[in-house]
């Protein structure tokens, strides 16, 4: 798996890098450097399969959960990036 697949299904997921990386229990900055290809993933067959296990799990909330469908139709929640304050 390279990094345009994997962030082309985070974003069909609908997740930020930093929902994902919780997901995968990793850090936000780990699922940034794999999407830049700047790291190889080492096991990439273990993250498809982490993968179709959060896809199949997100099919299945969209149909029996509406407000998660719509949440997730709007797409990742925008983050701050480092050194942005809050107002």
């Amino acid at each position: 798996m390279q990094g345009p697949e994997l962030r082309r299904r985070r974003l069909a997921l609908g997740l930020s890098q930093a929902e994902l990386a919780t997901e995968l229990e990793v850090t936000k900055n780990t699922v940034a450097r794999w999407e830049r290809d700047e790291v190889a993933i080492r096991h990439p067959g273990m993250l498809r399969a982490c993968l179709e296990d959060i896809e199949a799990e997100h099919a299945r909330r969209i149909q029996v959960d509406p407000e998660y469908a719509r949440a997730r139709a709007r797409g990742p929640r925008p983050g701050r990036r480092a050194g942005e304050r809050s107002q």
